[in-house]
C-alpha cells in the first residue's frame, strides 16, 4: 500500500485474479466499499504455435516453418505453453480446418495453461499449418507451417493425390523433347540459306582466332583487315544464272575483307592481258593473299571467252609467279565445264605448272564432267562455297571448309544426270589458310 492509498501488485502471477475491495472509514465512522476486478492476461511462452515434431529445427528468431519426411503417415502435434487465461488452435490444410485427434490441456503449477492438439498428417506438397488464435491479450494469429513429404518411397503425392513415379519420368522425357526441339529450331533460324532469287545477304561473323590459329609455323600470315585482291571474270553467254553467282561471290568475299575487281565476256587476249595486269599490281605487296575466281563454259583444259579458250595452266603459271605473292596464298576458283574436246590430248590435261608454290585450285568437278548449274539460283558449287563460307570462315580453315563444299555438292544437285564432285589440287600450301574476316577489330576511340 502507497501513501497516497494505492495498490500496487509487483510480480503478478494468475492467483492475483479476482475481486479487490477498498474499505475507507470517513470522520462521521461510516464505512465506505469499493470493488476491483483484476483480470490477469498471460500470452503463451514464445516460440508458440510449436510443432513439437520440428523442436530444434526451429530457432527461436526463424521463420514459422519447417519440413518433415516420411515414408509413411505422421502423427504431428501442436502447442503452446504458459498462457492464460485461453487460446485456440487449430490445424488447416489447404483451405480446410482438419479435426484434431488428441486436445489436450493441462495447468502449470503457477496457474497458467498448457494446450497441445494433435493430428495424422500423410505426405503433401500442400503444406500444413497450426494456427493459434483468440491469444491472450492480443487480437492477432500466430500460425506455423510444416510441409510433410515422402522419403524412400516409389510414389510422389501431389495435393494429396499419389503419382505414380512413370508419370514424372514421362514428364521429364516430354521436357527433353521440348529442348530437342527447340534446338532444332534455333539452328534452323541460324542456317545460312539464299532467298528465293538465289542471293545470299547474310553477314561473316568476326573472328576470334586463337594463338594456334595465329602460329606463323602453322598457318598463312592472314591477321591484316585487307585480306588482299580478288580478280573475278564470268563469261555470261549460254550461262543463265551465272549472274547470282557473281553477286554472291562478291557478297562473300566482300564480307570476308578482299577488294575484288570484276570483268565479263572478255576475249582470250584481253583475259590475259587482265591477269597479266592484275598479277603485277604493287598492292599485292601489302595484301597477305590473292584470290582468283574464273567462271565460264570451258573443256578439259580451259575457259572458253568470247573468241577462244585460255588455258587452265595459263592461268594457274601467272598466278603462281605473282612477284609480290611470294610465300602467301594464292586461290584460284574455277566454276566451268570440264567435259573433254575432241581436238584435246592427254597432254594437253595435264601439262605441268613450272615451279608452283602455296597455289590451290579448285575446279567445280572433276575433269571430263559438267557441274551443276541452275537457271535461277546459279552453279551448286559455287552456292554451296559461299554458303560454307558464310557460316565458318570466322572459325575454320579453308582445307575444312572446302571438304565440307566438296561433301555437299556430291549430297544434293540441281540436275542429277551431272557429276558434281569439285577437285581440289594443292601445289606447295604448305600451311593451313584461315581467313580470319573482321580481324583484327576495328580500334574505337
Amino acid at each position: 500500500m502507497n501513501d497516497d492509498f494505492s495498490l500496487i501488485i509487483r510480480n503478478i502471477t494468475v492467483s492475483d485474479q479476482g475481486t479487490y475491495t477498498c474499505i475507507v472509514t470517513n470522520y462521521e465512522g461510516i464505512l465506505i466499499h469499493n470493488f476491483t476486478e483484476v483480470n490477469v492476461f498471460a500470452p503463451p511462452m514464445e516460440p508458440f504455435p510449436l510443432i513439437d515434431e520440428c523442436r530444434g529445427i526451429l530457432p527461436n528468431d526463424a521463420e514459422q516453418t519447417c519440413s518433415l519426411s516420411t515414408s509413411d503417415n505422421i502423427t504431428i502435434t501442436c502447442s503452446a505453453s504458459s498462457y492464460f487465461p485461453d487460446i485456440d488452435l487449430f490445424f488447416s490444410h489447404g483451405s480446410k480446418q482438419m479435426d484434431a485427434t488428441n486436445v489436450k490441456e493441462d495447468v502449470n503449477m503457477d496457474g497458467t495453461k498448457s494446450k497441445s492438439i494433435s493430428i495424422v498428417a500423410e505426405p503433401s506438397e500442400s503444406p500444413f499449418v497450426c494456427v493459434a488464435s483468440d491469444i491472450p491479450g492480443s487480437q492477432d494469429q500466430k500460425t506455423v507451417t510444416v510441409t510433410v513429404t515422402f522419403i524412400g518411397s516409389t510414389t510422389l503425392s501431389l495435393s494429396g493425390v499419389v503419382v505414380p513415379v512413370v508419370i514424372v519420368i514421362i514428364l521429364i522425357l516430354a521436357a527433353i523433347w521440348c529442348a530437342v526441339l527447340w534446338r532444332r529450331r534455333s539452328q534452323r533460324r541460324s542456317q545460312v540459306k539464299p532467298d528465293s532469287n538465289g542471293f545470299y545477304k547474310q553477314t561473316i561473323k568476326q573472328a576470334y582466332p586463337s594463338q594456334e590459329q595465329l602460329d606463323p609455323e602453322k598457318n598463312y600470315k592472314m591477321d591484316d583487315k585487307e585480306k588482299g585482291l580478288m580478280f573475278l571474270f564470268n563469261m555470261t553467254k549460254d550461262r543463265k544464272g551465272s549472274d547470282v553467282d557473281v553477286r554472291n561471290i562478291q557478297h562473300v568475299f566482300t564480307e570476308i575483307g578482299y577488294e575484288i575487281e570484276t570483268h565479263s565476256d572478255l576475249t582470250a587476249e584481253d583475259l590475259q592481258d587482265k591477269l597479266e595486269t592484275f598479277a603485277g599490281y604493287a598492292r599485292h605487296h601489302y595484301m597477305p593473299s590473292a584470290v582468283f575466281v574464273i567462271m565460264g563454259n570451258g573443256s578439259s583444259t580451259g575457259i572458253h571467252c568470247t573468241d577462244e579458250p585460255v588455258t587452265y595452266k595459263f592461268i594457274e603459271n601467272k598466278v603462281s609467279r605473282m612477284k609480290y605473292m611470294k610465300g602467301k596464298p594464292k586461290m584460284i576458283f574455277f566454276q566451268g565445264n570440264r567435259e573433254k574436246a575432241k581436238e584435246e590430248t592427254e597432254a594437253d590435261i595435264d601439262m605441268e605448272i613450272s615451279d608452283a608454290s602455296d597455289l590451290l585450285v579448285v575446279h567445280s568437278t572433276t575433269s571430263g564432267n559438267v557441274p551443276d548449274r541452275s537457271v535461277i539460283r546459279g552453279s551448286r558449287f559455287i552456292q554451296m562455297l559461299c554458303k560454307e563460307l558464310l557460316k565458318n570462315a570466322h572459325v575454320s580453315d579453308l582445307s575444312t571448309m572446302l571438304e565440307q563444299v566438296t561433301r555437299k555438292v556430291g549430297k544434293k544437285t540441281f540436275n542429277h544426270k551431272y557429276d558434281k564432285t569439285p577437285e581440289v589440287i594443292k601445289q606447295g600450301i604448305s600451311k593451313k589458310i584461315y581467313f580470319l574476316p573482321k580481324y583484327p577489330p576495328e580500334e574505337t576511340e
